[in-house]
Order: structure tokens, then sequence, then C-alpha cells
């Protein structure tokens, strides 16, 4: 996490999937103190530094690997961190209408199950790709409606 949070994506990337195949190995429903299986979460992270330094066809090899997890140990929040990543992934390559058909689909999961403290990750996201698409006071009203959420907390 540190050196995605440092821009360092390459390195994240190659980290995060060295620890996915060994859990993968192991146990991959192992939690470690994660909310789901740890190997869910290292999966998305990969996809998404993979898809920050434009390698999009490694971040989709890595998002099909991280379905089969989440469809292995269905749990609502490992399938909004999936749309997420996925709507993340695709954003990044310029593919708007999968991106939003993903994080729409997270949004619903995020509203259905009442995980608020997602709502900012993919209202911000979605926000961003309307945007792109031509919606634009959809757009305006999901980033603002992510700002207010992000005062709240």
């Amino acid at each position: 996490m540190a050196d995605y949070s440092r821009g360092n994506y390459p390195r994240a990337a190659e980290r995060f999937g060295t620890l996915a195949m060994a859990i993968e190995a192991d146990d991959p429903s192992r939690r470690l103190n994660f909310p789901g299986p740890v190997v869910v979460f290292l999966r998305g992270w990969q996809a998404w530094s993979l898809a920050r330094v434009g390698d999009h066809a490694a971040a989709e090899r890595t998002l099909q690997v991280m379905q089969r997890h989440v469809a292995a140990m269905p749990q609502p929040l490992m399938e909004l961190f999936y749309h997420l990543s996925a709507g993340f992934a695709a954003a990044h390559a310029g593919q708007w209408q999968k991106a939003r058909d993903h994080l729409e689909s997270g949004l619903d999961v995020c509203r259905q199950w009442s995980f608020y403290a997602w709502f900012t990750n993919l209202a911000s996201c979605l926000g961003y790709v309307l945007a792109h698409l031509g919606a634009l006071a959809e757009a305006r009203s999901l980033l603002d409606q992510a700002i207010a959420r992000t005062r709240e907390m």
C-alpha cells in the first residue's frame, strides 16, 4: 500500500501480485484481519496499480482472477469491491460504458447493504465516468454527494 500511495504503481502491482499468489497457493479464503478474503483486496489493488500504469491487458487478467475468487466466496462487500476495481480499471482504459456499468452495480450493492464507507470511492469514480459520457448533471450530483459524505466522515 505504501508503494501505491507514493505512486510507485509498477512496484505496487508486483508486490500485490506476489502476495496474492502466495495466499492463493496457501488458502485463498484467508482474511488476515480484512473484512473478506484478503486475496480479493490484493487482486483489486493490483488491478488498480496496473490500470494506473496503462497495462490494461494485465489489469483485465487480474480482474478475471479476482472475479473467480468473488464467485467462489460470494459476499456483498467482495462483489462491491470487484465492481469498484473493474470500473476503475475500465475508466483508466477509456472504456466509459463498461466503467459505468460496473460502478453503477457497485453503487447498487453499496446502497442495498449500507456500505456507506465505500460510497465516496464509487460515487467519485462514477461521477468522473459520467462526465466523460456527457451526463454532466448526473456526474455533478454524484460528485457533490461524494464531497458531502467525505466532509461528514
